[in-house]
């Protein structure tokens, strides 16, 4: 989804640049599935990704959406000497914010514009 939408904005990643998530699976126009191994709340960390698709670049940003998100990039086998990350809160606001901001470099509440996170990425990219 998320390369999509940066496709879809004429957003160009670097060879070097490498996004983990599940990738949706279509047949024709039909999504059929998601790809292996599917990354899930209970093995969201690198030890879940294939060494070769681990990124392995210096700086990297790290997306979730759950509090347990924030470890996604532990474990792996080259670990990010810049890891920025983003924290997306939607629900119980009031009551998760404080250990968000805890964990999150940038906590993004209520279903909150990707504007920032953009806005990020355009300027490391230019």
């Amino acid at each position: 989804v998320l390369e999509f939408k940066m496709n879809e904005i004429s957003l160009k990643l670097e060879e070097s640049t490498k996004v983990v998530s599940n990738r949706m699976v279509f047949r024709g126009e039909e999504l059929v599935g998601f790809s292996e191994p599917l990354i899930h709340m209970f093995n969201k960390n690198q030890g879940a990704v294939p060494v070769e698709l681990q990124p392995t670049a210096p700086n990297q940003i790290l997306m979730g959406d759950g509090y347990g998100d924030r470890t996604m990039c532990d474990g792996a086998e080259t670990p990010a000497d810049v890891l920025l990350k983003f924290g997306f809160l939607n629900d119980h606001v009031d009551e998760k914010l404080e250990s968000y901001l805890d964990a999150f470099d940038i906590v993004i509440v209520n279903d909150g514009s990707m504007e920032c996170v953009l806005k990020i990425l355009e300027g490391v990219l230019e």
